[in-house]
């Protein structure tokens, strides 16, 4: 069988269509909810990685035990970092809540009171 241009040139789109199909999207890093997301298709790509032994189960190298590792740390730490976040954008709602509350009672407080007397005079 002869394997002219036109078909090398088929094969070669093909297959680099599929090459495309295979390769994770990650998600710009915009927020900590992102890398989560691109950590979590990084540690599914190192798993999809591992050989299958005859057993059915996954043939881990150390390599690849210290990459997953590492990526597992990264991922850990970038979720509890979100979740400061979290807390810190709640502490700072509540501090302008009673910001704007203090400010009320001080004006409040502030006004002149009008049709009072004093004692000795007007």
């Amino acid at each position: 069988m002869v394997l002219t241009p036109e078909r090398a040139t088929e094969l070669a789109r093909l297959s680099h269509a599929r090459r495309e199909q295979g390769k994770a999207r990650f998600p710009r890093l915009r927020s900590p909810g992102d890398a989560l997301r691109r950590l979590e298709l990084m540690m599914n790509g190192v798993l999809r990685s591992c050989a299958e032994g005859a057993d059915g189960k996954l043939i881990v190298t150390p390599q690849v035990g210290n990459t997953y590792e590492r990526l597992q740390r990264e991922w850990r730490e970038t979720y509890f970092a979100q979740l400061d976040l979290k807390k810190l954008r709640a502490a700072e709602q509540e501090l302008r809540e009673l910001r704007e509350a203090r400010e009320a009672a001080e004006a409040k407080a502030q006004r002149p009171t009008m049709g009072r007397y004093t004692r000795g005079g007007f």
